[in-house]
């Protein structure tokens, strides 16, 4: 609520980001100490990785977005699509970075999901 003054409605959201980030890293911490978590090479050698992904995807999505935002002042559809176009250049380019980076392989992609057709 202290964000909610100063961010209004995005306090909220930058509030409860805040929060998971803290409760991951306790967790993180709590586990390590009693020896449940355990960082292999392949862990630490991927973190990197992902953030230049994640890093990558966020300029994909502002670049896009400001290539968008003359939509969001129309009607709620063209709003809605244009939203839908960011969040489709995002994931895109997110999982075509990741995968070139060999953050994750795609053959793992497609193990889970013919575990999850079962």
């Amino acid at each position: 609520l202290l964000l909610m003054g100063p961010f209004l409605h995005v306090g909220i959201a930058l509030a409860t980001a805040i929060s998971a980030w803290v409760n991951a890293g306790l967790m993180m911490l709590v586990l390590r100490r009693r020896g449940h978590l355990i960082l292999d090479t392949r862990f630490k050698r991927m973190v990197p990785r992902f953030l230049l992904a994640s890093a990558v995807m966020a300029a994909a999505v502002v670049l896009s977005k400001e290539q968008l935002i003359v939509l969001t002042g129309a009607n709620a559809v063209a709003s809605g699509l244009a939203l839908a176009a960011v969040i489709a250049v995002g994931l895109s380019v997110f999982a075509a970075t990741a995968g070139l980076l060999g953050a994750v392989r795609f053959s793992d992609f497609k193990r889970m999901l013919d575990r999850s057709s079962r």
